[in-house]
């Protein structure tokens, strides 16, 4: 590259394209032999007058093995179901639905599905009754791909008439009366996606990070920012200039953190 004219160079080291049974040689990312490797050339580099650029993780979005579910990218999902009134509703709480991206990302990608029901906890149950002009603002769409379900009707909904019916939950089950009219109840969840950075070479159980947690963000910086300077010595901020993400691709159904309520009320009242 030096000789090409190239006065900088990236280094990401991720497996895209790599088959699955790629040599584990591969998935060293973050290890001290991978550190080793990065010292290497940024020595070489330095020799040569160059600089390098290091991204912040082995691919997208940013995550490592050392992140846990509870600083994991968290997700808030919704579970409908239609009652009719005037009723009385007296049943199980509906459960959560696994996300319709998560069949989507196997089918084009090849993605493992990592959904975990077990995994998700009950936020809120809300209920709406169904609006009257049903008219539709799109057509239909049908997937083209044979292992991804059609997705479900657009449902129009009275923006004025939504409950919130999460008090009236009693030993996992609902008591409402229903007033007249259709009505959808939504059962909201909150969980981790346990989605892992796409194609990292991470030495395994990598998962993603929550970006909205401050502790989350700080364990990823430390993990890789911290190692390197440690690591890197001087050639850290001379020779090795920058840490960056090039991307985000968060893949969740509805973005979520385990404090969103409480920020919310406290920015938005």
């Amino acid at each position: 590259m030096h000789d090409a004219g190239f006065g900088s160079a990236e280094i990401q080291s991720f497996a895209v394209g790599l088959p699955a049974a790629a040599s584990p040689a591969v998935f060293t990312y973050g290890t001290p032999g991978w550190f080793d490797h990065v010292a290497a050339a940024a020595q070489s580099a330095r020799a040569l007058g160059m600089t390098l650029d290091l991204t912040l993780g082995s691919s997208w979005p940013s995550g490592g093995s050392y992140i846990s579910d509870a600083q994991s990218l968290k997700q808030l999902t919704v579970t409908g179901q239609m009652v009719q009134g005037p009723s009385s509703l007296a049943s199980a709480v509906p459960g959560p639905t696994e996300p319709l991206l998560y069949p989507v990302a196997n089918a084009l990608l090849q993605l493992p599905d990592t959904y975990d029901a077990a995994k998700m906890r009950l936020v809120s149950v809300l209920a709406a009754r169904r609006a009257t002009d049903q008219t539709p603002d799109d057509p239909p769409v049908t997937p083209t791909l044979a292992d991804v379900p059609p997705p479900p009707a657009t449902v129009y909904l009275d923006l004025d008439s939504v409950v919130d019916l999460t008090g009236t939950i009693a030993n996992g089950r609902l008591q409402w009366q229903v007033p007249a009219g259709t009505w959808l109840v939504f059962a909201l969840y909150e969980g981790p996606t346990r989605m892992a950075p796409f194609y990292g070479a991470d030495p395994g159980g990598a998962l993603v990070l929550d970006h909205f947690n401050a502790d989350a963000i700080k364990t990823h910086l430390g993990a890789v920012a911290g190692t390197a300077a440690q690591r890197l010595g001087s050639d850290f901020g001379t020779t090795v200039r920058s840490l960056f993400v090039d991307s985000l691709e968060l893949r969740t159904e509805l973005y979520w953190t385990d404090d969103f309520l409480s920020q919310f009320a406290a920015r938005r009242g």
